[in-house]
C-alpha cells in the first residue's frame, strides 16, 4: 500500500446514497455485489442514506464508515441509479490507490465520461466564477477502441492489453473506492457544495488533490452504466443496429483465449501462453526455415500458405491482428454495407466475413488454409450464430478463387481484401485482380488495404507499391482512394 495508509485489513464497507426512486434492478445488483464481497472475505457491512441532498447523504455514509467497530480499510460508494460490475470493489481495490473510481458516463446527449481534467474557470450567467472540468473523451475513447470493447451499455469488466488505470483531476463517486486514511486526513464535511463548485464529487476530488496532495485515478477496466428513464427510440436503435455486425464480430483477449482453447483442445493456460508469447518474428522464422523446401518451379507459395503448421501459426498472428485498433478502423468503413453479395479474398479467421453476414450480406470467403477455414466456421457456428435471433446473411468458405462461379452480369457487389494482395507475386496478383473483376458486377466496389512494406518483419510480403495503380487499371478497376476501387469493365 501507499505510505501513510494505516489500515490494511482489506475490508470493504459499502455506502449507497439512495435516490428518491429506488430502482429494483439496482437492488439485485447491490445484493450480488455484497455477496461477492462476502464470498471473498472482504465484506464489512453497508449503509444507505436518503435525503434531498446527495452531499449530506455521502457525509452520513462517511460518518457510519468511520465509526464502524472493525475499522474497514475501504469505503465503496455506489450510486443507486446505476448498474455496477459484481466485483467492482475487488477490482478497484487491486490497484492499491487511495482514491479510484470506476468508469461511467453521463446521461446527457453527449454521453461524456465522468472523469475529468481541470479546465479554466468561467463566469456563469449570474457573473459568478465557476470551476470548469473537461471530460477525458479522447483517452477513454482510444482505450476502449484499443481494447476492442464491444458496443453495449450497462456494467461490464474489461481485461484488455492496455493498463487501464489513468490519473485524472476528478472522477465521479457513482462507483468510487476511498481509502480510510484519506477521509481521516480531511476536515468534515467531506462532501459538500462549495462556492464555485459544480458537484460534491468533483469538489471532493479537488480537495483530495489540492489539500492532501493525493492523486485521483479512474479505472477504465471497471465500467458501470446509468439506468435511464428518458424516452428512447429510433435514434438509439439505429446506432446500435448499424454497428451490430462490427460489435458482435469484435472480441476481447479473453475471448480469443477461449476460442483457441476449445478449437485446439488445449487448456486455457496453454492457450493464453501461446497468444501471449506470439510475435511476428515467429512467422518470419517459419518462412526462413521453409526456404530449403521451395519447389524448383515458377514462384508460387500456395503450398506454404496452405500447410497445417503455417495455418496454426497464422491463427495466432491473426487473432492479434484482428483485435488491433488498425484492423478495426479499417473494417469500420464497411458498417454501411447491407443486403449485398460479398466476396472476401483472404478471409483468415473470419472476422470481416462474420461482420458482413450479421449486416445481412451473403458472404463468400476465400481462404487457402484449411486450419483458418475450419476456425472461421467454428467461430461462426459455435460462437456467433447462436447469439443471433434472426439472420438474413450467411457465410460460404472456399479454398480458392477458382472455385467461385460467375453469374450472368457478375456475381458480387463488393469484394474485400485486407492485407492479402501483398502475399502474391506480381504475375499472380494481376491474374487475381482480373479474376476478381470478372466475378464482380459492373460498378461493384473493391475494398482493399495493402501492406506492401515491412519486409524486415514479414519477409513473405511482396512490395507492389509502385506497380499497384497500373495493376488496378489493368485488372479492370478505377481507383477511388486509398481503400476503394470500382469495376469499370
Amino acid at each position: 500500500m501507499t505510505s501513510g495508509q494505516e489500515e490494511s485489513n482489506g475490508l470493504i464497507y459499502v455506502g449507497v446514497p439512495r435516490e428518491r426512486v429506488y430502482i429494483t434492478s439496482f437492488v439485485d445488483n447491490f445484493h450480488a455485489i455484497l455477496s461477492s464481497l462476502q464470498n471473498d472475505g472482504l465484506a464489512c457491512g453497508y449503509f444507505q442514506a436518503e435525503s434531498h441532498r446527495v452531499d449530506r447523504n455521502r457525509d452520513r455514509i462517511v460518518e457510519e464508515f468511520m465509526s464502524h467497530s472493525q475499522k474497514p480499510e475501504w469505503l465503496l460508494m455506489l450510486d443507486s441509479d446505476m448498474e455496477h460490475p459484481i466485483d467492482c470493489g475487488q477490482r478497484l481495490a487491486r490497484w492499491g490507490k487511495m482514491v479510484v473510481g470506476g468508469l461511467y458516463f453521463h446521461r446527457n446527449q453527449h454521453k461524456d465520461p465522468v472523469a475529468f481534467k481541470r479546465a479554466k474557470k468561467e463566469l456563469d450567467k449570474y457573473g459568478r466564477l465557476v470551476r470548469m472540468w473537461e471530460p477525458i473523451r479522447n483517452q477513454v475513447h482510444d482505450w476502449l477502441i484499443q481494447n476492442n470493447v464491444p458496443l453495449r451499455d450497462g456494467a461490464f469488466s474489461v481485461d484488455g492489453n492496455g493498463f487501464g488505470l489513468l490519473e485524472v483531476d476528478a472522477v465521479g463517486t457513482g462507483c468510487m473506492l476511498i481509502h480510510r486514511s484519506v477521509l481521516e486526513q480531511m476536515e468534515p464535511p467531506w462532501f459538500e457544495y462549495r462556492d464555485g463548485s459544480q458537484s460534491e464529487d468533483l469538489e471532493f476530488c479537488d480537495r483530495v488533490i489540492s489539500d492532501l496532495n493525493i492523486p485521483v485515478h479512474v479505472d477504465m477496466t471497471t465500467v458501470s452504466g446509468h439506468y435511464s428513464q428518458v424516452p428512447l427510440g429510433q435514434a438509439q436503435f439505429r446506432a446500435i443496429h448499424e454497428g451490430r455486425g462490427y460489435s458482435l464480430s469484435s472480441y476481447t483477449p479473453n475471448q480469443a483465449v477461449d476460442w483457441l482453447s476449445e478449437y485446439l483442445n488445449i487448456t486455457l493456460d496453454v492457450a493464453s501462453e501461446m497468444l501471449k508469447n506470439y510475435s511476428p518474428t515467429v512467422m518470419a522464422g517459419a518462412w526462413y526455415l521453409s526456404e530449403d523446401e521451395w519447389p524448383d518451379v515458377a514462384i508460387d507459395y500456395d503450398w506454404w500458405y496452405a500447410s497445417e503448421g503455417i495455418g496454426k501459426t497464422y491463427l495466432l498472428d491473426l487473432l492479434h491482428w484482428n483485435a488491433s485498433p488498425v484492423f478495426n478502423r479499417i473494417r469500420h468503413n464497411l458498417i454501411p454495407w447491407r443486403n449485398k453479395t460479398v466476396l472476401e479474398f483472404g478471409s483468415g479467421i473470419g472476422t470481416l466475413a462474420i461482420q458482413m453476414a450479421i449486416q445481412n450480406n451473403n458472404v463468400t470467403g476465400i481462404e487457402i488454409n484449411s486450419v483458418l477455414r475450419e476456425f472461421s466456421q467454428f467461430r461462426w457456428d459455435r460462437w456467433t450464430r447462436p447469439k443471433l435471433a434472426s439472420l438474413a446473411g450467411n457465410i460460404y468458405l472456399l479454398d480458392s478463387i477458382e472455385s467461385c462461379s460467375i453469374g450472368e452480369g457478375g456475381s458480387y457487389d463488393l469484394v474485400m481484401a485486407i492485407d492479402a494482395f501483398e502475399h502474391l507475386e506480381a504475375e499472380k496478383l494481376l491474374f487475381t485482380l482480373k479474376k476478381i473483376s470478372k466475378l464482380m458486377k459492373t460498378g461493384g466496389r473493391l475494398f482493399f488495404h495493402n501492406n506492401f512494406g515491412q519486409q524486415d518483419i514479414y519477409p513473405m510480403h511482396f512490395d507492389h507499391t509502385k506497380a499497384w495503380p497500373s495493376m488496378l487499371k489493368d485488372g479492370g478497376f478505377f481507383q477511388l482512394g486509398d481503400l476503394w476501387a470500382v469495376k469499370i469493365v
